[in-house]
C-alpha cells in the first residue's frame, strides 16, 4: 500500500489499486486452489484491515499526496 500510495501520487493514480491487490492476489489464489478456504478468508480479513489502517495513516500524514494519488480523492 505504501509503495503504491507514493507511486500513484507521482506517476499515475491507477498504481495504488494495483499495488494494494498484488500482495494478496497470489497467496489468496494459492489458498483457494488448495481448498484452504478458512485460511483464505482470514488472509482477506487481515489484508482488509491492514490496507485500511495504512490508508488512513498515509492520508492523515500526507493529505496533499492523497488528493493526487487516490482515484477520485479530491
Amino acid at each position: 500500500m505504501t509503495v503504491g500510495f507514493f507511486l500513484s501520487a507521482f506517476i499515475h493514480p491507477i498504481l495504488l489499486p494495483i499495488f494494494m491487490v498484488l500482495p494478496l492476489y497470489f497467496s489468496y489464489i494459492g489458498l483457494i486452489k488448495n481448498q484452504e478456504y478458512s485460511k483464505a478468508l482470514k488472509l482477506s480479513f487481515l489484508w482488509t484491515i491492514t490496507i485500511s489502517i495504512t490508508g488512513i495513516v498515509l492520508t492523515i500524514a500526507f493529505p496533499e499526496l492523497a488528493t493526487k494519488g487516490i482515484l477520485n480523492g479530491v
